[in-house]
């Protein structure tokens, strides 16, 4: 095991986190020592990142896809742990925002942050829209989405913010990258206790709620402005609730209104009214 690792360290460049890739086959290392290596040739700082990802998921397949997905979330809770307001700290803090600022300080070059925080999580919908409402299961990866997209959007709060987290039994029933059931309800009680704490710099009106079912997931972004968005995915038998199959529809694309969004409009406002009040804004 520790021979492989040093075979990993020695191929991986200093802009991937070696640990993350530990877990590759042994008989992939030449792959990935291959890919790294075409990628360094043609200087990743100047290379468009889309297509060093397209380079490399075409040379190591499911190896950089897994590594891709990991290191999204690695980046992003870095940034988000250096963007977010510690408590008791004016929500004006005292540092350069923005993508240049934030890669200078994560190591890396800007255009592969985009290309880590602008498609999962949504962290560019996060920067454009006002009004949010989010229908997870534990939504523990959101607190640091929200902390990036609160610096990106150069701490200029947002109107309104609703999270709604499935209960404590039906929790315990998904499958979530291999967590177990305890694993998973204390991300979620961790992430209710972070945003508890952070939202009031992030929103004008926010409130955290928590439902019980059915198990259908979403979210709602200014829905009645003429810039709406919305997502849409279900939890399926004895599959990850992150890799679930999911519709996504954006008004500003021209793209005719799905049947299933007024549904879902009309849907999330009833389980507003029904859902249990966990916080909320003095006006939430």
């Amino acid at each position: 095991r520790a021979s492989h690792l040093d075979q990993v360290r020695a191929v991986a460049p200093d802009w991937v986190d070696p640990d993350i890739v530990a877990g590759v086959r042994s008989d992939r290392v030449p792959v990935l020592r291959a890919a790294f290596a075409t990628i360094e040739q043609r200087s990743l700082d100047e290379m468009n990142s889309t297509v060093a990802n397209t380079l490399l998921a075409q040379t190591t397949g499911d190896v950089w896809a897994t590594w891709m997905l990991d290191a999204k979330r690695s980046v992003v809770k870095e940034w988000g742990r250096r963007a977010r307001p510690l408590p008791g700290e004016d929500p004006v803090l005292p540092r350069e925002t923005g993508f240049d600022a934030a890669a200078r300080e994560l190591g890396l070059a800007a255009d592969v942050l985009k290309d880590f925080t602008y498609k999962s999580p949504p962290v560019e919908a996060l920067v454009e829209h006002e009004r949010i409402r989010f229908i997870g299961a534990s939504n523990d990866q959101l607190p640091d989405s929200l902390a990036v997209a609160f610096d990106l959007r150069k701490q200029v709060r947002w109107s309104t913010l609703e999270i709604f987290f499935l209960a404590e039994p039906a929790l315990r029933r998904m499958s979530s990258d291999a967590r177990s059931p305890e694993e998973l309800v204390t991300a979620t009680h961790a992430c209710q206790e972070r945003l508890k704490a952070e939202l009031p710099y992030y929103a004008e009106e926010w409130a955290l709620l928590e439902y019980d079912d059915p198990y259908c997931f979403a979210s709602l972004w200014d829905w009645d402005t003429g810039n709406a968005y919305a997502h849409l995915s279900f939890g399926l038998w004895n599959h990850n609730i992150r890799r679930t199959p999911s519709w996504n529809w954006s008004e500003k694309s021209g793209e005719p209104r799905p049947t299933w969004v007024d549904p879902l409009i009309f849907g999330t406002h009833a389980l507003r009214k029904k859902a249990r009040l966990l916080a909320s804004s003095p006006t939430g």
